[in-house]
């Protein structure tokens, strides 16, 4: 009892420090993009902030979950869905933990065979894959645009032909020349800023954004020990 409490407590308090982060961003009916929503942990956030939310995922198993969790929220749009350079088909890796399947060889390369996780990924499935600019002429320029697709994000960048209020993508250790490609296929908007927050703790490493030259020398020089963190991206 005293331990699920304990858990039940931290939960919620991960919640609100989530809530009051993002609160900084996003007002009530801002539209925000949840690209990789998983299980729908920043969906959740982003909603409570009464902000409209279209969420997107790829596998059918944290879909579904999706659709039981938020399927009847009016601001709530969900997607079955893989978000790429161009539209298409291609074969999602399904792993044994949800958070990483991906749609990157590169990614399971530089991740598979850590005995603490014991991740594999045993399958394949076949996804629609659409663009960010095809959800844009859908739904309208979001106000924010969360990015977590596990070694992908390249790809997701590519497929985006305007800067957008606020954005931001994973960054992995063991991937950081995908971080530095990244901020290179973003380099083609003007006025852009940036900053980063390491694993989920919701604060920033600078207090002032950054240029694109100051940054990159940051997330070049950013030891091994920051395994993972979220590069955010401001315009103008």
């Amino acid at each position: 009892m005293i331990k699920h409490l304990k858990k039940k407590i931290s939960t919620l308090r991960r919640k609100k420090k989530f809530k009051q982060f993002y609160g900084n961003y996003i007002n009530e009916g801002d539209l925000c993009f949840d690209i990789g929503a998983n299980i729908g942990n920043r969906t959740e956030i982003f909603l409570n902030l009464k902000a409209r939310v279209v969420s997107v995922e790829p596998v059918k198993k944290t879909y579904l979950i999706l659709k039981e969790k938020f399927g009847n929220e009016k601001n709530s749009t969900l997607l079955q869905l893989g978000i790429g350079s161009e539209a298409g088909q291609k074969d999602i890796y399904i792993s044994t933990i949800s958070e990483v399947c991906t749609f990157s060889e590169l990614f399971i390369e530089k991740y598979k065979g850590q005995k603490e996780f014991n991740i594999q990924w045993n399958s394949l499935e076949p996804t629609k894959i659409s663009t960010l600019d095809q959800l844009i002429e859908d739904y309208g320029i979001p106000v924010f645009c969360k990015i977590d697709v596990e070694g992908y994000e390249l790809e997701v960048l590519k497929g985006l032909s305007q800067p957008l209020p606020l954005l931001s993508f994973e960054y992995n250790a063991k991937l950081k020349d995908l971080a530095l490609e990244c901020m290179n296929t973003l380099s083609k908007f003007d006025s852009l800023s940036y900053n980063f927050s390491p694993y989920e703790s919701m604060k920033f490493s600078f207090k002032t954004w950054k240029n694109e030259t100051d940054f990159n020398e940051f997330i070049k020089a950013l030891p091994d020990e920051i395994k993972t963190g979220d590069i955010y991206v401001k315009y103008p």
